[in-house]
């Protein structure tokens, strides 16, 4: 990388990615994602460009949408997740931390465009795409609330304001959704392809034209929505406006960089003085921090990423950039110092209910062993005792059958002495008879 130096916004490096269909990027904190050309997302280091990682799906396998490429890219900072859209109307859902896709679903029939959110602690997600339609989203997974066909052409581009939801169209129509009904204003000739919030007032809305215009808009709460200036630097389509500090940045498909403080241009930057970069001009442009000065980066269809740095406003702006940034130091340690303690209390809390769960596990313990020791001696007397009973139920059952036997032989005895009486008696009767016929 060839670093410059210098007061105004310049080019400070530029890292060859081999990626000429990388569309999309946004900063993550210290890392900057982009789209791939055939589907998949990858992680690049903020300072140097390197990839460092690439997003996977449930499985830990490389994440890729086949036949796909990334259209669309929103961070969204409090719920640490990024929302990726591509060309075949599909969307992700990426965990910042893990790299890891956690859902993904397909909300529109054509490429999506452009995604923006609310703020709040319930924030609703916006999606937009080539089916002219924009669709609502809330909760996780994701739950479609709404869906918006009032436009007669493809959705190119989302912003959410304090005022509304922004949208506009391929046919150059700015749709202002305050109520049900969206107020509707003829904004470009060739495309309203790109909104943002001005950086030192939220409500002056700025839009980038397939034309190459830049219109201001005025929509403060309660008021119609109202143009107020048009500004004209770039030669092609505005493709990206990004706000840097107290300035914004304007880029367009040609490669011309155009730095606005208020309406004023106060730098352009075209190609032919800055060396021939951006060949194929800027097609994604995202800020990417400060160190020193503001850096933010471009891509086009080069496959190239260029690093710009933007000087601070002041050396008054720095002094007070350091002053904030002492003082969020400052807020964090005691938010430090206050999880420590938290922490603390709560092993103390751990250890204590360590150690009463060891003397109940204990006492349990002396208790079974107890118990046990009990009914083994009562199941010992109760068995000594069962076996004294049968004993005693043995003699019994011993003499009684004994003494049957005796009465049954003396039954017995008489019986069969009578029956001999009675076959003697029988013998004396038959002579007596036959003594009788012979005579």
């Amino acid at each position: 990388m060839n670093l410059q130096e210098g007061n105004e916004t310049a080019l400070l490096a530029e890292v060859e990615t081999g990626e000429a269909g990388g569309k999309v990027m946004v900063w993550a904190k210290e890392e900057v994602w982009m789209g791939r050309k055939k589907g998949g997302v990858c992680i690049r280091d903020m300072c140097s460009g390197r990839e460092i990682a690439e997003v996977t799906d449930k499985s830990g396998e490389a994440f890729c949408r086949q036949n796909t490429h990334a259209t669309a890219m929103l961070r969204h900072e409090t719920s640490e997740v990024v929302w990726v859209g591509f060309n075949d109307g599909g969307m992700a859902v990426i965990c910042a931390e893990t790299y890891q896709c956690r859902h993904e679903w397909k909300p529109h029939t054509g490429t999506v465009h452009s995604i923006t959110v609310s703020d709040g602690p319930d924030p609703t997600f916006y999606t937009s795409g080539e089916d002219r339609q924009i669709r609502s989203f809330t909760g996780f997974p994701p739950k479609c609330t709404a869906t918006y066909t009032q436009h007669h052409a493809p959705v190119l581009s989302l912003l959410h304001t304090p005022t509304g939801l922004f949208s506009g169209s391929s046919d150059g129509y700015l749709y202002h959704w305050a109520s049900s009904s969206p107020a509707t204003h003829k904004a470009h000739a060739n495309g309203c392809l790109i909104l943002a919030a001005h950086p030192r007032n939220p409500l002056e809305l700025w839009s980038g034209g397939g034309d190459g215009g830049i219109c201001i808009w005025a929509h403060e709460g309660g008021k119609p929505l109202k143009m107020t200036k048009q500004l004209q630097q770039h030669p092609g389509p505005v493709t990206t406006l990004l706000q840097v500090a107290n300035k914004m940045i304007s880029m367009d498909k040609h490669g011309v960089v155009v730095v606005w403080d208020g309406y004023e241009a106060v730098q352009r930057i075209s190609p032919e003085g800055a060396g021939g970069w951006q060949r194929h001009g800027i097609s994604a442009g995202c800020l990417v921090g400060r160190v020193v000065s503001w850096r933010f980066w471009t891509t086009g269809g080069d496959g190239r990423i260029k690093v710009w740095g933007c000087p601070a406003e002041s050396e008054a702006q720095m002094v007070s950039d350091l002053m904030t940034w002492n003082s969020e130091l400052q807020a964090a340690n005691t938010n430090l110092e206050t999880a420590v303690a938290a922490l603390q209390v709560r092993a103390d809390h751990v250890a204590e209910v360590t150690e009463s769960n060891a003397n109940i596990e204990a006492t349990m313990h002396s208790a079974i062993t107890s118990l046990k020791n009990v009914h083994e001696a009562q199941l010992k007397e109760a068995s000594k005792h069962h076996l004294l009973e049968l004993e005693k139920l043995r003699n019994m059952h011993f003499a009684h059958t004994k003494g049957l036997s005796s009465k049954h032989t003396k039954e017995v005895a008489a019986i069969r002495a009578e029956v001999a009486s009675i076959e003697a008696a029988k013998i004396e009767m038959m002579e007596r008879y036959e003594v009788c016929s012979a005579a």
